[in-house]
């Protein structure tokens, strides 16, 4: 070992002897942090390294006021959300049937175009079937001239043969 490593050796070892020797044999407690609890040694739950520990009374008190705080707050919160959950379910059912009356709407709506079309088609149909009848009215009319035509210039040509 070098001469620098057996000096820093020997001064720490000098060190720790002397905060050693400087402290005090019998020191005052610490005052505990939780001097509310008490623990009894002599009692172990069974299957684990925790102590029970008791309260003093007081300090049980509030302990229990804090507790029924805490209930009151999370079923506040529990309702709060059933009642948000209820809230976003009558929300869906209307937008739903907001979205029914829009379909409704629409259909209704299509419907009447629908109904409208059938309507035009039924109406052109109808006059087309007018204008089909009066055009082979006339394509009589002209046939019937014809054939009269055509007899009175078959009997002129017998009358002159």
């Amino acid at each position: 070992m070098r001469l620098g490593h057996c000096l820093l050796a020997t001064t720490l070892l000098v060190g720790s002897a002397a905060s050693v020797a400087a402290q005090d044999p019998n020191p005052e407690p610490r005052p505990e942090r939780r001097s509310w609890i008490r623990i009894e040694p002599g009692s172990r739950r069974p299957l684990s390294d925790f102590y029970r520990y008791r309260m003093v009374p007081d300090r049980m008190r509030i302990v229990e006021r804090a507790l029924e705080r805490s209930a009151r707050a999370r079923s506040s919160a529990l309702d709060r959300a059933r009642s948000r959950v209820e809230l976003r379910e009558r929300m869906r059912d209307r937008a739903r049937d907001r979205s029914f009356d829009r379909l409704d709407k629409v259909r209704d709506r299509e419907f009447a175009m629908r109904d409208r079309v059938s309507d035009r088609l039924r109406t052109q149909l109808r006059r087309n079937q007018e204008i089909r009848e009066r055009s082979m009215e006339r394509v009589r009319a002209r046939m019937d001239r014809l054939r009269d035509e055509h007899r009175i210039m078959i009997r002129r040509h017998s009358r002159t043969i």
